[in-house]
């Protein structure tokens, strides 16, 4: 599952947390453009597996995309 931060904090930050009661299994990446140091720390502590920026190459985040699966 991949999320974005742009649907408000509150809103991703909730549905974070209700995939990861639903499920502990589910990969859930965030991509946001939000700067890590203001966001990383509230998307992983809602259970997010990872953080990814807009602006980072597309192999990054294929690669942030694969580690998250590996870890689910």
């Amino acid at each position: 599952m991949v999320t974005d931060l742009l649907l408000g904090e509150d809103q991703s930050l909730g549905l974070i947390r209700k995939l990861r009661e639903a499920d502990a299994a589910v990969p859930i990446v965030v991509l946001s453009m939000y700067p890590p140091s203001s966001y990383r720390h509230a998307a992983l502590g809602a259970g997010a597996n990872d953080y990814v920026m807009k602006q980072d190459s597309p192999g990054v985040f294929l690669e942030t995309l694969a580690l998250a699966r590996s870890r689910s």
